[in-house]
């Protein structure tokens, strides 16, 4: 595809009439062309901008012409003037157009789309914009700096208000990690002690640290890493380091393309390794290009490109993420499949222990991925990983699990039921009069205490309400 091709299916792409052929083709056409890339980027700001900057105005002559519809038939009531239905259907309707119409053209002025008329006739230009943002804050556990492209000092930003303009570089603390979101929807999360720049919604320019990042649907995402220019020496010559300090070398780039994600680090030597969390991704040096499948990694070093033949772990890998997870309350999804994914891997691997660590290591927020799996008809398959999870809620559950376990109370599940009634006392210092033990029974023994919690539990429901009911689930920045 050429690039006047391109052009077409770009604009074609913002009027939504592209079929799914012609999107792939664009998107392997944008990933190669960084000119048709930076103008679809500006035309999708625009017409995000226009949007906004019409929605007003479209609203207020809209309450304009009602106003005035409503008027007339207050007018018409006075002088006992009855139009037939169909008449004053008619008449409603054409108010509304013409006003309609009217109202528009006085606001958008046509003939004059670069500027407004002022009172004595003269072209009066627009004040310039504040730069578009391309990128947001969404959470961030610590302190963030920022800085500019004509600055030349970093400052510390409000999160409250972050927006990133094309070139903002960030940079993250020792104790900090945040999440950005461009505005074609990429996700990019910076570890601490990590620096980059943000080139265009789709393109990011890492200078040190650790990135976990994502693309939706029809999007490619593309981290660029900083070229290391220290003068070569004798010693990087015979190592093979030199081309990597030459400025003429290509920059290693990584594409993150539609539906998957990945992570990437630099390292103090200046060495780059970069992971597929999903999907493939490609990599590309200035003599190599490789394509890496999930879980595959690939390491650049002098640069010269090498495939791992090491299967990393993706979750435990990115296991850092999980504080700015945290951030985001109990009932976010992607902490609930990470649970879900470090449970599956508990009995099943080697290294079983540490999954069972690391979900401990999320303390409360993994206690609703583990009851929903405890709950779920499926888990009822794998009794020993039913009882795995279960251990956990009975160890980490908080007061507003109350409820659930006390449901819980009545599983088919012996285990499960003394499990339950233990968390119970651990959090209300009560028993109902049977021992935790005792739910090991038969079930028709338990019955009448399980009763006896239920009732307990609609008395004290101001003490112990569920998650959601008085409390704040979800916490940002």
């Amino acid at each position: 595809m050429d690039c006047e091709s391109a052009q077409n299916l770009i604009s074609a792409r913002t009027d939504r009439e592209l079929d799914d052929d012609q999107q792939m083709s664009l998107d392997a056409h944008l990933a190669g062309c960084a000119e048709c890339r930076d103008a679809a980027d500006a035309l999708q700001t625009q017409d995000a901008l226009l949007l906004r900057a019409f929605r007003g105005a479209r609203n207020r002559a809209s309450a304009v012409a009602e106003r005035t519809i409503s008027e007339l038939h207050e007018e018409s009531a006075v002088h006992n003037v009855v139009p037939s239905p169909r008449r004053q259907n008619w008449v409603s309707l054409l108010l509304a157009v013409a006003i309609g119409f009217l109202f528009a053209v006085v606001i958008f002025q046509p003939w004059n789309p670069k500027g407004q008329i002022s009172s004595n006739g003269v072209v009066v230009r627009p004040k310039s914009q504040a730069p578009v943002s391309v990128a947001q804050v969404v959470v961030a556990t610590g302190i963030v700096e920022v800085k500019d492209e004509s600055a030349s000092d970093w400052s510390v930003a409000d999160l409250q208000v972050l927006q990133c303009p094309t070139g903002t570089s960030v940079r993250t603390g020792a104790d900090a990690r945040c999440e950005f979101e461009t505005s074609v929807g990429c996700v990019v999360r910076l570890n601490s002690q990590t620096e980059l720049k943000f080139r265009s919604p789709r393109e990011v320019e890492l200078h040190s640290g650790q990135l976990w990042c994502s693309s939706p649907q029809n999007v490619t995402l593309r981290i660029i890493t900083e070229k290391q220019l220290a003068p070569p020496n004798e010693s990087a010559t015979k190592t093979g380091t030199a081309a990597w300090n030459d400025p003429t070398t290509s920059i290693p780039s990584f594409s993150c393309p539609s539906n998957s994600s990945m992570y990437t680090s630099i390292g103090a030597d200046g060495n780059v390794q970069v992971t597929s969390a999903n999907g493939e991704i490609e990599v590309q040096t200035k003599t190599e290009r490789q394509n890496l499948r999930s879980g595959q990694t690939a390491i650049i070093t002098g640069g010269q490109l090498a495939k791992s033949t090491i299967r990393s772990d993706p979750i435990m890998a990115t296991r850092w993420i999980h504080a700015l997870l945290i951030k985001k309350g109990h009932d976010n999804e992607e902490l609930i499949k990470r649970v879900d994914d470090l449970l599956a891997r508990m009995g099943r691997a080697k290294m079983s222990s540490l999954y069972e660590t690391e979900i401990r290591g999320l303390g409360e927020y993994s206690v609703l991925p583990l009851l929903r799996f405890v709950q779920s008809p499926f888990s009822k398959t794998d009794h020993t990983q039913r009882i795995s999870a279960m251990r956990i809620i009975a160890d980490l559950a908080p007061s507003w699990a109350v409820m659930e376990l006390i449901a819980l109370l009545k599983d088919e599940s012996p285990e499960i039921r003394v499990l339950a009634a233990s968390a119970l006392k651990r959090l209300t210092g009560e028993t109902q009069g049977r021992a935790t033990t005792e739910w090991r029974k038969d079930w028709a023994e338990c019955e009448a205490a399980h009763r006896s919690w239920q009732l307990w539990q609609q008395q004290n429901l101001d003490r112990f309400p569920p998650l959601g009911v008085g409390r704040k689930t979800v916490e940002t920045r």
